[in-house]
C-alpha cells in the first residue's frame, strides 16, 4: 500500500502547515529505527519540530485525505502577533504537543503506539486504526504484535484497532 508521504522534512523548510481536514503520521528516524512517534489531527500544526532541536521526526504521512495551509514563518509570526484566536490555538498545541513528546520520551513503544491509536479512534472519523501495510512497511509489526498478544488491540479488516 503506497501512503502519501505529505512532506519530507530532511531539508531546512521555511513553514510549517496547518492541518485543516485529516490524519497524518509522524515518523522519527533515530539511531537506525522508524518509529510511528506522533499523530498529527484537524488543528494541528506539522513541521513544529524544526523549531527543537534534535527531535528528529522527518516524514509525514497522511493517513486519510488531508487538507492543509502552508504558513511561511514569517506569516506564522505575523498571525501569532496579529490574530488573538490563532495564537491561543498555536499555543495549545504547542503545549500539549510538548507534554505529550515529553510524556512518551521514556516510555515503551507501545504504550506510544497504543495511545497514537487512541487519537486515530477518536478523531480518525471513518479510520478506526493503522493499516497493517503501513505497520509492515516501517517495520513496527514486532511492536502490534506484542499488543495483540496481551489483547490491548486486534487485527481488523487489516487494520490494527483498539
Amino acid at each position: 500500500m503506497n501512503f502519501m508521504n505529505l512532506k519530507s522534512f530532511g531539508s531546512k523548510l521555511n513553514g510549517i502547515y496547518l492541518i485543516k481536514k485529516g490524519i497524518v503520521g509522524g515518523i522519527t528516524y533515530y539511531k537506525d529505527k522508524i518509529f510511528l512517534s506522533y499523530v498529527y489531527k484537524q488543528g494541528d500544526f506539522l513541521a513544529i519540530d524544526k523549531f527543537q532541536y534534535e527531535i528528529g521526526i522527518i516524514d509525514y504521512y497522511c493517513f486519510t485525505d488531508v487538507e492543509y495551509e502552508f504558513i511561511e514563518d514569517e506569516e506564522l509570526f505575523k498571525r501569532i502577533k496579529e490574530d488573538k484566536e490563532f495564537a491561543k490555538n498555536f499555543y495549545k498545541f504547542l503545549k500539549d504537543y510538548t507534554m505529550e513528546v515529553t510524556a512518551f520520551s521514556r516510555e515503551e513503544p507501545e504504550k506510544i503506539l497504543y495511545y497514537n491509536l487512541k487519537k486515530i479512534k477518536e478523531y480518525g472519523g471513518i479510520l478506526k486504526g493503522i493499516h497493517k501495510d503501513f505497520v509492515n512497511e516501517f517495520k513496527l509489526k514486532p511492536y502490534f504484535d506484542k499488543m495483540i498478544e496481551n489483547k490491548k488491540i486486534k487485527l481488523v479488516d487489516q487494520y490494527y484497532c483498539l
